[in-house]
């Protein structure tokens, strides 16, 4: 019979390895929202054909007895920690000290994270299968679905973030013909160490001892780790201490899967509270499941989500369908209500993505002049879903094209996700952008254009249009906030903001006029530099191509020598707001009185008028 032992890897080359996993350090702020949205994922994926999937979560205590290999774990965690403190790591020595403390006890908490329905990991343990996929690899995807949410990438690593020992066992029931096989293994990601018995790297398993194999018989397994059904379990050893944890989870499915959880393709039971189509209204609103997502800094996305959530209920909603070349096709839903974020919602397998599309030029940030709405895209066939999954980031929560290896598949993605970024602002500006309102009175204007009697009087009586002069008020400087400046640009100087003058410009190729102003604003003294207003003489912007109202040429003649940073704010009937610019700032090199043309590109597209201005740095006196 194979030994069963926990082991850990040789350090043959005397490597020296932390214990701070990328992988896991990814997750280590929000452990239980992560391992919700990866574990439910990857569970939905391996999904039985007309069933619901079914996934548990629940916390479970044993007796440190009923852990294979305890003394093992014991001393190689002291051995951890005498490493670490040998190199004086206190961020490492703190982890091992409470480490210590937990393997040390005498009852040990586990997360079991089990489902339902599902294909199971399927095995052996070798390269290409889902078991090996999920324990032994990385970087590596064995999904058998081209449009699968994940492929056992980063995603298995948040099981360990929320464990106290970095300490993960896994058991799978899958079919094999006409048996059903099992397997279970357990995996440890310390720090480098060495014992009696030499040097040893940060991984280590637990199971066969020979090539690190997993255990094939249930019967030698402890209870807690068993499954006679087919499915997948996941037990995070040594569970991290969390008051609201259930709260968490819920929060982290209801706002990742609820269209998955209304289409019955998914439900979940969160230690004893089910999560299911017929209870996602009421849980979307429990107080509880509220702070659960403001927990984990989840709170604005968890009321969008309920948002969304609606937009897939109401038949009242504006649906077409995207046709984006050579991709495949999309569909969005909107729906219109007031105090609605503008927001739009990209979901792909019933699990949201994302709400921008940057990596294509439109983070769907702005939306002047809309009414208040949210939207819900999605793909509708098989080719769109694959384009995005391969554009997926390792978090699933945002897509990007330089991603692909290859440069012209980097240069088709762009294309195609610019086009469908394009067609998602179009239909969403043709069903939210704001009418004309009905006229309104402006009273504090009747005395200039006022023509009833009870227009406002002067001393002699009433104002005489005919004769009367009006005077200019004088003119206020503004102070301007300067742009963000390059990072290498960036120094340490103090001093109060100066201001700049305006442009502004109407949709079109002539568009813009001549600005004017001097700017205003007083400036301060710094350690290094200070920032100067610049008058920019016979101001004008223009959009030089309408197709492309991202891109804004300014032309202005400058009254300096040397560099000229430049920054633009929408302008309307409110408070200014700066325009976030690709790259985060423009510097212009200029020669004082001499005609310069420059395009600025905006983050996301914007045709309204525009405030331009300019400061330069000089060095304090």
């Amino acid at each position: 019979m194979n030994e069963i032992d926990l082991r850990f890897l040789e350090n043959q080359a005397c490597e020296d390895e932390g214990f701070a996993d990328p992988g896991i350090e990814t997750f280590r702020g929000t452990p239980f929202a992560a391992i919700a949205r990866e574990t439910g994922q990857n569970s939905q994926d391996a999904g039985l054909k007309g069933k619901t999937v079914e996934v548990r979560f629940e916390r479970i205590s044993v007796s440190a007895s009923e852990i294979p290999q305890i003394e093992k774990y014991r001393e190689t965690v002291r051995q951890c920690l005498v490493a670490a403190r040998k190199q004086e790591n206190l961020k490492e020595i703190s982890f091992f000290e409470e480490a210590k403390k937990t393997i040390n006890k005498e009852t040990i908490h586990l997360l079991r994270i089990s489902d339902y329905h599902t294909k199971g990991l399927t095995g052996p343990c070798e390269s290409g299968k889902p078991f090996h996929a999920l324990v032994k690899s990385s970087g590596i995807s064995s999904k058998d679905n081209e449009t699968s949410g994940g492929s056992f990438g980063i995603g298995k690593n948040a099981v360990y973030a929320l464990s106290d020992l970095q300490t993960a066992f896994y058991s799978t029931v899958y079919p094999e013909g006409e048996e059903l096989k099992f397997l279970a293994q357990g995996k440890s990601k310390f720090r480098s160490h060495e014992t009696e018995e030499g040097s040893f790297l940060s991984v280590g398993y637990w199971g066969v001892t020979e090539k690190f194999m997993p255990v094939d018989n249930p019967e030698i397994v402890p209870e807690w780790l068993r499954r006679t059904e087919v499915g997948t379990t996941i037990c995070a050893l040594g569970m991290r201490s969390a008051e609201n944890w259930q709260n968490e989870i819920i929060a982290s499915v209801l706002q990742n899967f609820f269209q998955s959880i209304h289409n019955e393709g998914i439900r979940f039971i969160v230690d004893g509270v089910q999560v299911a189509k017929e209870h996602v209204n009421d849980l979307f609103s429990d107080p509880g499941i509220i702070e659960g997502a403001n927990q984990t800094g989840h709170g604005e996305d968890f009321d969008f989500s309920a948002k969304l959530y609606r937009c897939l209920l109401e038949e009242e909603v504006e649906e077409n369908e995207i046709d984006v070349k050579d991709v495949g096709k999309f569909r969005i839903r909107m729906l219109k209500e007031e105090g609605f974020p503008k927001r739009i919602g990209i979901l792909r397998n019933g699990m949201y993505i994302t709400d921008e599309l940057g990596n294509f030029g439109d983070r769907f940030r702005r939306f002047p002049m809309h009414s208040d709405f949210i939207a819900l895209v999605e793909p509708v066939d098989e080719d769109a879903g694959k384009w995005m999954k391969i554009l997926e980031n390792p978090k699933h929560d945002s897509l990007d094209p330089e991603r692909l290896s290859n440069d012209a598949d980097r240069k088709a993605a762009k294309k195609a996700g610019k086009e469908l970024a394009n067609k998602i602002r179009e239909h969403v500006k043709a069903f939210a952008k704001a009418a004309s309102g009905p006229e309104t009175d402006l009273d504090e204007l009747s005395q200039f254009f006022a023509v009833d009697p009870k227009g406002v009087e002067h001393e002699d009586g009433e104002l005489d249009l005919t004769t009367s002069k009006i005077s200019k008020p004088p003119t206020q400087p503004q102070k301007r906030t300067p742009p963000k400046l390059p990072k290498e640009d960036e120094d340490e100087g103090e001093g109060d903001e100066g201001g700049g003058q305006h442009g502004d410009g109407d949709e079109g190729e002539e568009s813009g006029g001549a600005g004017s102003g001097a700017g205003g604003g007083e400036g301060g003294t710094g350690k290094n530099k200070s920032k100067k207003p610049v008058r920019m003489e016979k101001l004008r912007t223009v959009i030089p191509d309408p197709e492309h109202p991202a891109v804004r040429r300014v032309f202005f003649t400058p009254s300096v020598n040397g560099t000229v940073y430049l920054g633009l704010e929408y302008t309307g009937v409110s408070d200014s707001e700066s325009i976030p610019l690709k790259g985060g700032g423009m510097k212009v090199d200029c020669e004082r009185g001499k005609r310069i043309s420059v395009d600025v590109e905006f983050e996301q597209p914007y045709s309204g008028p525009v405030e331009v201005y300019g400061w330069k740095q000089e060095e304090s006196v």
